[in-house]
């Protein structure tokens, strides 16, 4: 358990600093009502769907697609999907749950632990960052997906 805690503070770090570079994609949409956009790292998908609450907010649904071929149980911590709004002025912690969840997932399941979240407010230049991490047996996954708001 120590050294889950320790790599989520790791990756936080890196994550918060920029310095995250492997598997991020930066989606370069407008947001008119809807939009959604993913990223996929093996056999895992994070889709990202964003509705335009009004001009100034935004209500964000994040979820774990699971595209492999054989029954797997993942091992996360709360949020499953962290999620973010980031602008030039502000670059705000990312902070876990050390407490640990199980799902299994068969061929083809959507796993969404985490409720939609409503931002309002939204500044020029922002951008909405989600990051998924969790486990399957020994191996660690950290999926982040940057979306521009502009």
């Amino acid at each position: 358990m120590k050294y889950v805690l320790l790599l989520l503070s790791i990756c936080t770090l890196l994550f918060t600093t920029n310095c995250v570079k492997v598997d991020q994609v930066l989606s370069e949409m407008e947001i008119s009502d809807t939009m959604t956009d993913s990223i996929t790292l093996d056999d895992f998908r994070i889709e990202v769907t964003i509705r335009k609450i009004d001009n100034n907010a935004i209500e964000v649904q994040r979820q774990l697609k699971y595209i492999g071929n054989n029954t797997v149980t993942i091992h996360h911590a709360n949020p499953l999907i962290y999620t973010i709004i980031e602008t030039t002025e502000n670059k705000p912690l990312l902070n876990w749950e050390s407490v640990g969840y199980y799902k299994t997932l068969q061929p083809n399941d959507v796993y969404q632990h985490d409720k939609d979240i409503t931002f309002r407010d939204i500044k020029n230049n922002s951008v909405l960052r989600v990051w998924a991490n969790f486990s399957v047996e020994d191996k660690e996954y950290n999926i982040p997906l940057s979306i521009s708001l502009d």
